[in-house]
């Protein structure tokens, strides 16, 4: 969940998206929306108000998150709080830019507010379902063993206009490619190499996304001898 709290009482909600977990633990990435069912949802949504509550009664004032785990049996569980911006505030942003009205605060000028003058801009407003019909995904590739760059793949600027074309029709998908370093780098175990978001009208077509976005970084890595860049 990704919220902002003004105040002991004012608190928003921008979203839930599902984080992708592997080998038990391992996080790569994030999705939306959500596919929590109803209840679920408003669980979720109880839940962080409250936490966004007991934040600002100590006096925090900005974006956080709330981490929550869904077991078999559908019961939502509270894991933890983070107190900064999220991995995913960036796409939420874009994805509030198409669904509110136009003219409606977005997350840096609830946050600016918040921080500022303890409270909310006016006429803010709430996502109420995904009305664009926006999907998208994230994917952080993270080196499991010690390689070299030998590519590289330009930072994309256009992420925020690829939002725009999937949610008006102009795109049926796209996916960018972030933060690439750059070439002959030796990357260390656990290292972040780059990151791949997929915007697109449905999630297959987000996950093909993914897919090829994580296959263009790994052409530019191979295998580090022991002995490169030393």
């Amino acid at each position: 969940m990704l919220a902002v709290v003004a105040n002991e009482d004012d608190v928003y909600i921008a979203g839930v998206a599902d984080q992708v977990i592997v080998d038990g633990n391992r996080f790569i990435g994030s999705k939306f929306p959500s596919t929590v069912n109803d209840e679920q949802r408003t669980k979720l949504y109880d839940y962080t108000i409250e936490v966004g509550k007991m934040l600002g009664r100590k006096g925090y004032r900005g974006i956080f998150g709330c981490d929550y785990l869904v077991d078999n049996d559908g019961e939502v569980f509270f894991l933890e709080i983070n107190a900064r911006k999220q991995e995913t505030t960036l796409e939420f942003c874009f994805t509030l830019e198409q669904s509110l009205p136009e003219g409606s605060p977005m997350l840096t000028e609830l946050e600016y507010y918040a921080v500022t003058e303890n409270r909310f801009p006016p006429h803010f407003m709430e996502m109420n379902g995904n009305i664009r019909n926006i999907h998208w995904g994230t994917y952080n590739y993270k080196i499991e063993a010690k390689k070299l760059t030998t590519g590289y793949i330009p930072q994309n600027p256009y992420e925020r206009e690829t939002f725009r074309k999937v949610a008006n029709g102009e795109l049926i998908k796209d996916f960018v490619i972030l933060e690439h370093p750059g070439t002959n780098f030796l990357v260390m175990p656990g290292s972040f190499l780059a990151r791949v978001v997929s915007v697109a009208k449905n999630r297959d077509d987000v996950d093909e996304g993914l897919c090829q976005g994580v296959g263009f970084i790994r052409q530019t890595v191979i295998e580090a001898e022991n002995n490169e860049l030393q």
